[in-house]
Order: structure tokens, then C-alpha cells, then sequence
């Protein structure tokens, strides 16, 4: 409680002042702890691309992170060349672990990778990514070496299913798909024409 205006001093202003003197000392010399920062962990992510002729530029692929808690982040990468990309850092706090992979129309990544983190780490990841797998069938007249255009062709993949398309006038049919990848290999069902009757002659080729 304060001192009303016509109460007295409680002590004398000579020994307010030598009390609070003693006070500053001893609050001087007193130990104190230091308070110390929030700790969190830093992790970047790298993207390198594989382009190719058909696909010289990796589009800007977005990092996807699947957490053990079941939560998901995605972050856009920034490019900085035609196969360089990243996505710039991320901080957080506490333990945590989850897998972190990428996507961008038209490629794949290589492999996912699994990330633990926990405070005061500062990591980062590298991906690799490449374009999609594709596959062109060209059916060729075998006397003129014209292409032959409106032949159903139908190929079948162990995990993919059949992959059907129609082939085309002036150039081959090229069928691009998510899931392929090098080294799968397909069956030729069948090649079909709703109007003519064509015969397969010579060998089956592929690049």
C-alpha cells in the first residue's frame, strides 16, 4: 500500500538511500541464469533432374513430406537451373520423422527417402528425379515404308494392365505412363483395323 499524502516518511531519506545502494549491490552480484533460445532443426531439400531429349527441363517440382503423425506437407521448389531445384529452409521444433519424396508433371522420383529430425539438426535432403518412361509403336506399310495409321495396338504390363492406343499417319504412337519405369517390359497382345485385314510381317522391335 502506498503512503497517503499526510503520512510521514517510513524512513528517514538517508537510510532510504543507504537501503537501496545495498539493494543494487547485492542485485549486481546476484547469479543469474540465462534464459536459452528455442532450439529448432533446419531441413532443406534438393532436387536434381536427369532431362533427357525429349524432356530437356525439369518442371518445378513441388516436396511432398508424408509425417509419422499422419499430417502432410507440400512446398514448391524454387528452380534455379534446368535440373537444379529447392526448396529452401524449413524449421521446426521437437522430434519428428516421415518420408519425403517430390512430384512434377511429367517425371517420377527416383527414390523417396526417410527423414528423422530432431532439435538442433539442420539436414538436408537430396532427390533425384527423371521423366516419365514412355513407349512409341510405328507401324510401317512393308512395301511403301509409309506409316499405317488406325492400328489398335494393345500391350499388357504385369502391374499396369493393358496400355491401348491408336496408331497415327505421320509419326508413331507414343504412350507415356506414370508407372513405368526403365527395364519393365510389356506383352503385344494384339493389332487390330476395324476396316482392313493387315498381316505383321518382319520383327518387333524396341529402343
Amino acid at each position: 500500500m502506498g503512503r497517503k499524502d499526510e503520512e510521514p516518511p517510513r524512513q528517514p531519506a538517508d537510510k532510504f538511500k543507504a537501503n537501496d545502494q545495498v539493494a543494487k549491490v547485492e542485485g549486481g552480484q546476484a547469479a543469474v541464469k540465462p534464459v536459452l533460445p528455442c532450439n529448432y532443426w533446419k531441413l532443406d531439400v534438393n532436387v536434381t533432374g536427369h532431362p533427357n531429349a525429349r524432356k530437356p527441363k525439369m518442371p518445378q517440382p513441388t516436396i511432398n513430406f508424408l509425417w509419422d503423425d499422419m499430417y502432410r506437407d507440400k512446398f514448391r521448389c524454387a528452380e534455379f537451373s534446368d535440373d537444379k531445384a529447392t526448396m529452401g529452409l524449413m524449421t521446426g521444433h521437437g522430434p519428428t520423422k516421415g518420408q519425403c519424396s517430390a512430384s512434377a508433371v511429367g517425371w517420377y522420383v527416383e527414390a523417396a527417402k526417410d527423414v528423422t529430425l530432431a532439435d538442433g539438426d539442420d539436414k538436408t535432403i537430396d532427390l533425384v528425379m527423371r521423366p516419365h518412361v514412355w513407349i512409341a509403336f510405328e507401324l510401317r506399310d512393308h512395301k511403301t515404308n509409309d506409316h499405317v495409321d488406325k492400328i489398335q495396338v494393345k500391350a499388357r504390363h504385369a502391374s499396369i494392365g493393358d496400355i491401348v492406343g491408336p496408331t497415327l499417319a505421320d509419326k508413331a504412337l507414343d504412350i507415356e505412363h506414370a508407372e513405368l519405369r526403365p527395364g519393365h517390359t510389356l506383352d503385344l497382345d494384339s493389332l487390330e483395323h476395324a476396316e482392313f485385314v493387315w498381316e505383321v510381317v518382319g520383327s518387333v522391335t524396341s529402343a
